[in-house]
């Protein structure tokens, strides 16, 4: 619990930094959670269930068939194959899938005005639950990230393709296609995907019955799934809510995208507050509305209230860490943490 707890207080620390020093102190910060998550010791709740598929694929091959590529998580199983040929074990692939992941989130975090309260705001759940523990999905989650960073820049083709690749690590990330419903091109994308859709329709067919068959059907279970789905529902709400009476102008001309997203999380946290594992699982991809909306509040408060706000934001999310540690169904799959090097 200690070196969690540490971690938090050093990026907290981190954000008194001079604001014109923080997104070099934000990239110093992330090379060292780099080696925190990637060199993980038996640490997170799939730990061994990641180690039986690094097993696998290094007993059985990488198979090259169209179902194999397309319906089994591709991009993941050829990480566990190179790094069992290089000798690298399960360290080596979360060593990779933590890179992807914390430089995606770099990547987003550096667009924000004050990168290191989105830092702060990660922490507790994206990057220690997340990046510690559902490896697949938070390289999926750093890679749409990115692929958020290259809409707002117009480089849409890259985009698209990043979202490509973070299907091959976990099929949710297929939702981040709403993510070009209000990019400059986004006509030129939605008739690609509807192309794309009708020429691979057996194929999505396929994975929308895998999908409907673990997470609805079976109706997969997340008790924890509305406390963070609340930590998404208040500042997509607040979000909306300031935005009708005015607040948040065209600022940043990016507004409309985060009016869609905060829908979005909104709805999807509705599943969530029903503890349905569904809602908890998509709300991830847009976990980036928490960070958004407290950067943009920040940005808009005067100097006397900037405190305050990173003071309730401080206090929440330091709240939402430890009653985890202390009350998480889980959580003592975390507890004691261990790294490789610490031995």
């Amino acid at each position: 619990m200690f070196p969690y707890i540490m971690m938090f207080l050093l990026i907290l620390i981190s954000n008194l930094s001079p604001k014109r020093f923080q997104r070099y102190v934000l990239a110093l910060l992330i090379l060292y959670l780099i080696f925190f998550v990637g060199f993980r010791k038996e640490v997170g709740g799939d730990w061994n269930s990641y180690l039986e598929w690094f097993e696998r694929i290094k007993i059985e091959g990488l198979k090259f068939d169209p179902e194999s590529m397309i319906l089994s998580n591709f991009g993941y199983n050829l990480l566990n194959a190179l790094s069992s040929k290089l000798n690298w074990g399960i360290y080596g692939v979360n060593f990779v899938c933590a890179t992807i992941f914390l430089l995606g989130l770099f990547y987003f975090l550096r667009e924000l005005e004050y990168p290191l309260m989105g830092l702060l705001i990660s922490h507790p759940y994206l990057i220690m639950v997340v990046g510690m523990g559902y490896t697949r999905q938070s390289v999926a989650i750093g890679l749409t990230l990115l692929s958020l960073v290259s809409i707002k820049k117009d480089r849409n083709i890259l985009a698209f393709l990043l979202i490509v690749i973070a299907v091959t690590f976990h099929k949710t990330a297929a939702i981040a296609i709403l993510y070009f419903i209000f990019s400059k091109k986004r006509k030129l994308f939605l008739s690609m995907i509807v192309i794309a859709t009708v020429l691979l329709f057996p194929i999505l067919v396929e994975i929308f019955q895998n999908f409907y068959g673990l997470y609805v059907k079976n109706l997969m279970i997340s008790f924890g799934g509305k406390y963070r789905a609340f930590m998404n529902f208040l500042p997509a709400i607040l979000w909306i809510t300031l935005r009708k009476i005015g607040i948040f102008n065209e600022r940043y001309g990016d507004e409309k995208i985060w009016d869609f997203m905060s829908l979005v999380a909104i709805l999807l946290s509705l599943f969530a507050f029903a503890n349905l594992t569904f809602g908890d699982r998509m709300l991830l991809y847009f976990y980036s509305v928490q960070m958004v909306f407290y950067d943009r509040l920040k940005s808009y408060l005067d100097t006397l209230q900037k405190p305050i706000l990173s003071n309730i934001v401080t206090i929440g999310y330091l709240s939402a860490m430890i009653i985890w540690m202390f009350f998480g169904v889980h959580s003592d799959s975390w507890i004691p943490y261990n790294n490789l090097f610490m031995e």
